[in-house]
């Protein structure tokens, strides 16, 4: 067994004593199993075995790993459409739409799965994640992963009270829709990571919640804005996150696309609020058409990839915020570039 110890007598049940809680710092797994008894090297211990036997175990975790989410999540669902990922078998997202009135959690403060709902679940199910935890979950392999947000639903991460954390990668093929009226909720010290070769489509109406300092948004796929859409972010209370853009590409970091009579507006709670952190090689206007204009008031702008800079033709409408590099360590940007056919308006900025 794979465990950080140099104690060859150590009771391991008692040592590890939750079997279904990952504890990296003591072994590499997500869960382990441990015979009450010395069992010979690759014994499978009989099924009938009290408690029960690592066969028993074996079979029950593959069993628990089936994805249970439907693909389509609504109010007829069980538990009136309410889902919350968060046990450590169950961490593919696949395919699904969010219907009205729906809401999907990843971690969030309630029962996992469908908390007892009618359709066949693992026996641990009903079980809510520890408070305070961490959970990181990723799209399948399968290609082609689509989760639409549709108008009315919710698909919220983490949850600000009791600190629960969650991170959702959609891995390069995998696509995010938010319709109009759909939400996504980010909660504090929880991120979204939109993955080289994915995509983020956001709809005129769409909503983006990041609902406290450290709520991240990280796009280094592809962002799709459709026709009429002003992309950006509330924060409810006096605490909001920050969109992160990562794209990989070396030059140009072009991942923006956007339809006709688009805009993109970043407002914070004044001018050390970071609502946008550049970490590419730069932010440049959507590859098709100009943005109507690009708003960036009361916040901060974070460049942290070398030589960063915002180099946009786009209408510039910049107030009351500060650009640095690199979190205000020693860092190299490029700022801000001003050229092309937009009337840009600069008033009391930092650097």
């Amino acid at each position: 067994m794979d465990l950080n110890t140099g104690n060859l007598t150590i009771a391991v049940t008692t040592y590890l004593p939750n079997d279904n809680f990952p504890l990296p710092n003591l072994y590499p797994f997500d869960a382990y199993y441990a015979s009450n008894d010395n069992i010979g090297h690759v014994e499978l211990e009989n099924m009938a075995q009290a408690p029960y036997s690592n066969l028993d175990w074996s079979l029950k975790e593959i069993l628990n790993s089936e994805p249970i989410l439907p693909w389509v999540l609504s109010t007829n669902s069980p538990n009136s459409g309410v889902y919350n990922f968060g046990r450590i078998q169950n961490k593919l997202l696949t395919q699904c739409k969010i219907e009205n009135g729906a809401k999907l959690y990843v971690n969030g403060n309630l029962q996992t799965d469908f908390a007892g709902g009618t359709l066949p679940m693992p026996s641990d199910g009903t079980s809510a994640p520890i408070q305070g935890s961490l959970f990181e979950m990723q799209t399948c392999d399968c290609n082609g992963v689509v989760v639409e947000i549709k108008s009315g639903a919710e698909f919220i991460l983490g949850e600000a009270n009791p600190n629960n954390k969650a991170i959702v990668h959609f891995n390069s093929g995998s696509t995010l829709i938010i319709r109009n009226g759909g939400k996504l909720k980010i909660n504090d010290n929880s991120k979204l990571i939109i993955e080289s070769g994915a995509t983020i489509i956001y709809e005129p109406g769409a909503e983006i919640q990041l609902l406290g300092d450290n709520a991240v948004l990280d796009i280094a796929g592809t962002l799709d804005i459709k026709d009429n859409a002003t992309f950006t972010f509330t924060h409810p209370g006096t605490n909001g996150g920050y969109i992160r853009m990562s794209n990989t590409t070396t030059w140009p970091s072009k991942n923006i696309i956007a339809g006709t009579n688009c805009k993109m507006e970043f407002t914070g709670f004044g001018k050390l609020d970071k609502v946008l952190e550049v970490a590419q090689e730069s932010l440049y206007d959507p590859q098709n058409h100009n943005f109507v204009h690009v708003h960036i008031i009361n916040g901060l702008v974070d460049f942290t990839y070398n030589d960063a800079r915002i180099a946009m033709d786009s209408k510039k409408y910049f107030a009351n915020s500060t650009f640095i590099a690199n979190g205000g360590a020693q860092g190299i940007s490029r700022g801000i570039e001003f050229y092309g056919n937009g009337t840009d308006y600069i008033q009391k900025l930092r650097f």
